[in-house]
């Protein structure tokens, strides 16, 4: 039996468990390359769908022959999963003759914990050993981790997500899309980021337009106290600047993910007391293509010389779903306890950006 035919057969098995078990969780952590730093040259490739985990660890053994080692199988909930290490050795050089591994039995059991708090952190338990592992960073390849540049890069491209309102209407999930195209350190304050962006006027587009900037800034700031990232962005231009309507968005930032919540407020009217919706976003654009038109996710742009449109808020539509106001929310205590973020941390932060996103305004 083949190493491919080993893998599905289990697999099968693991996926019929899960069937018959009517195991449902909300998968989270985030699929790609984990390493470790007790672990040198070694690496776990883990993937999620829906509930079911597949790692491939590539590794050596104790003469330094290459070894790779599997474990698939159903989470028992969004946080959890335990299986056996499978054991190959032998396999087929990029230049050889065809063959295939040789299956050197079961390594003994592995567990996984993924971090509550951060989706690009778990700890694993295998062979006798307790070690954190987190997330391959790639931002940090590219342009350092000297004062925190990688964790304002990371939100750099366009985000795709849905708030969740829980308006008494049909539909109670609202979407928004945010572009962040370039970066800047605070001169002032060290290991702080922010980052300039938009609400584009259309995903089509894919980049901060004339319009954009004018009726839909958006500023956004790191944290590296609190290790979360801040978001603001205009969601409209009233008669004068006093009737503004702004969001303010509180997440805890992955690579390709976030979790946190979303506050609607008239300038200087952030409440760390008042009403938050939660939200989640996924990065559905490079950097590249927001700041070149080119790249992943390239579609053919239109100039940014775009006449300027008419101003629209997104805050009237909600409110018009949910018969002229806004639902209840979250508050504070139930921000820290569910994700948790600390509100009241971010407003200085939060302040900084309003006043950020005004002065770029062009009225």
């Amino acid at each position: 039996m083949s190493t491919m035919q080993r893998f599905a057969e289990r697999a099968v098995l693991a996926i019929a468990g899960a069937l018959a078990a009517h195991n449902a969780s909300a998968i989270t952590p985030e699929s790609g390359f984990w390493v470790s730093p007790l672990l040198a040259d070694t690496a776990a490739s883990i993937e999620i769908t829906d509930d079911f985990l597949f790692m491939a660890v590539y590794s050596y053994d104790s003469q330094g022959f290459a070894t790779w080692y599997t474990a698939q199988g159903t989470m028992s909930d969004d946080r959890h999963f335990s299986g056996t290490l499978n054991r190959f050795g032998g396999g087929q050089p990029l230049t050889g003759a065809l063959h295939d591994a040789t299956f050197l039995g079961d390594f003994g059991p592995v567990s996984i914990v993924f971090d509550s708090n951060d989706e690009t952190r778990a700890t694993i338990q295998w062979v006798g050993r307790t070690m954190s592992l987190q997330r391959l960073d790639v931002f940090s390849f590219f342009v350092g981790t000297q004062n925190n540049a990688h964790q304002a890069e990371r939100m750099l491209g366009e985000w795709t997500m849905v708030m969740d309102v829980q308006s008494n209407a049909d539909f109670p999930f609202f979407g928004d899309v945010l572009i962040f195209d370039q970066s800047e350190l605070d001169p002032n304050l060290p290991n702080q980021w922010f980052y300039d962006g938009c609400r584009p006027s259309t995903s089509l587009i894919g980049q901060c337009t004339v319009a954009a900037l004018a009726n839909h800034d958006a500023s956004g700031f790191y944290n590296a106290d609190t290790g979360d990232q801040t978001m603001v962005v205009l969601d409209s231009l009233g008669e004068t600047p006093s009737q503004d309507i702004y969001f303010t968005y509180l997440v805890t930032a992955g690579l390709s993910q976030f979790d946190g919540v979303v506050q609607f407020h008239p300038p200087g009217g952030f409440d760390p007391n008042g009403i938050f919706f939660p939200v989640r976003g996924f990065r559905s654009a490079s950097k590249r293509f927001v700041t070149t038109g080119s790249g992943p996710n390239a579609l053919p742009a239109e100039p940014k010389s775009v006449p300027l449109a008419a101003p629209m808020s997104r805050l009237d539509q909600l409110r018009a779903a949910n018969g002229g106001t806004l639902p209840s929310g979250l508050n504070a205590a139930e921000v820290q306890q569910r994700f948790p973020i600390d509100v009241a941390a971010t407003v200085d932060a939060q302040r900084q950006l309003e006043q950020r996103v005004r002065a770029n305004q062009r009225r």
